[in-house]
């Protein structure tokens, strides 16, 4: 997973503009929900993100650990906010 940075960032390379977040992602889900914890209909009706994955790990060259890994964003708006 790789987060990509503004436009102008420094670097090199075909993603210079991005910076690795999670790497050796076994599984990876988006989950869209509403302010009452219900799946969300529609993307305006978004209020929150839930994303969740398997991470692997390697030790001496063997792919040996799974990781668990989860993050909830809620969203909301503010007086005054562009979004």
């Amino acid at each position: 997973m790789y987060r990509q940075s503004p436009a102008g960032a420094s670097g090199t390379g075909p993603d210079r503009n991005c910076t690795v977040m999670l790497e050796n992602v076994r599984s990876f889900r988006l989950g869209y929900f509403d302010t009452d914890d219900n799946i969300a209909p529609t993307t305006a009706s978004v209020k929150k993100v839930m994303l969740s994955g398997t991470l692997q790990r390697s030790f001496a060259g063997l792919a040996n650990t799974d990781f668990l890994v989860s993050a909830v964003v809620v969203m909301r708006s503010k007086p005054g906010s562009r979004l």
